[in-house]
């Protein structure tokens, strides 16, 4: 156990090292760009800003999983809801003094920074110093080398219809899906956020093999309860759009966003099995999954453009149709180990 805790304390350490390394390259980016490119001269300020910003919401980001990596969940719920009130008080300062860009990086400083101490004081009782050792953090990047390619198949699910609507269809249209969308995703957040426990927990059950009996099921289970909130958006959208937006909107769109409700109950329903294979090591097959989905998800998005936002609205369902496969994976995995029946 405490070779396991030094051993997931290297590995933030190591991991704290590639943000610093990161950031001293954009840094580094942007002085050359100042040097040469009057666009960037023009704006440096807010290049800067954006770069600071960036730094200290990834060593938020970074400390944040290391609580729940040591599965302090309430510990970690505690320190977000203290880091969070305060960055909205600093930036609504800044809104009402007229400094929004520099109050929203300090903002962003101050949060990253305070997360830092509260994590590392929780942790360990003293700071956690990055470690630039190069044969660590190179076997870090290779260990992670999935991750990162299951991120860039989560971005056409996120992002690239966001880009085409304009190209294609009218920035009006973007008005209109956006709204839409942005409830569709922060519903599904709500369940998503909510399953991140079980990534640790179930690494931890194949660490000791200690699976319950009829796991599957128990996790099936969880999955149609992370529909609700998706569920609830399909049923009394038009409502939530009315006091949000105003009635018109709603009666206009409506139908929209119900039908961008059904494509994330089913991503909803499978962010349970999603966790569960990246807990028990099949991070490979959830990256190669996820990188397939999106981009037959955005090949789909370009061709249904030309048609308007509601056949865009249909092709998403495209991205959680693939996932489905991670039943069979699950299943089969705790068939063989037994623990199904």
């Amino acid at each position: 156990m405490i070779y396991q805790k030094k051993n997931a304390l290297r590995q933030i350490s190591y991991n704290f090292s590639i943000v610093i390394i990161a950031f001293a390259v954009l840094i580094s980016f942007l002085i050359l760009s100042i040097c040469f490119f009057d666009v960037a001269r023009n704006n440096s300020s807010f290049l800067f800003a954006i770069i600071i910003c960036g730094f200290f919401q990834e060593v938020d980001n970074l400390f944040s999983g290391a609580l729940k990596g040591f599965e302090k969940f309430n510990v970690s719920c505690f320190f977000e809801v203290i880091t969070r009130v305060l960055w909205a008080s600093i930036v609504i300062y800044g809104i009402y003094g007229n400094a929004l860009l520099y109050f929203t990086c300090l903002a962003f400083t101050i949060k990253g920074m305070l997360k830092y101490i509260l994590v590392c004081l929780n942790i360990t009782g003293c700071f956690i110093n990055p470690n630039f050792n190069r044969v660590g953090i190179v076997n870090l990047l290779n260990e992670s080398k999935w991750m990162f390619l299951q991120l860039t198949g989560g971005v056409s699910l996120s992002l690239f219809d966001r880009l085409v609507i304009p190209l294609i269809l009218s920035v009006s249209k973007l008005a209109s899906y956006v709204p839409c969308l942005q409830l569709a995703q922060l519903m599904f957040t709500l369940s998503a956020s909510a399953n991140q426990i079980l990534l640790p927990m179930f690494a931890r059950m194949k660490a000791s093999n200690t699976f319950p009996s009829n796991c599957f099921f128990k996790i099936l289970l969880v999955s149609l309860i992370s529909v609700l909130p998706c569920l609830a958006l399909f049923f009394f959208g038009r409502d939530i759009l009315s006091i949000w937006i105003n009635p018109t909107f709603a009666t206009e769109n409506y139908k929209l966003m119900q039908i961008l409700a059904i494509s994330y109950i089913l991503l909803s329903m499978m962010t349970s099995f999603h966790f569960l294979l990246l807990g028990i090591g099949k991070s490979k097959l959830v990256a190669n999954l996820n990188l397939v989905a999106g981009l037959a998800l955005a090949a789909s998005t370009l061709i249904a453009a030309h048609y308007g936002l509601y056949a865009i609205s249909m092709v998403k369902i495209i991205y959680p149709a693939f996932q489905f496969y991670y039943l069979y994976v699950a299943f089969v995995y705790f068939n063989r180990a037994k623990n199904v029946y």
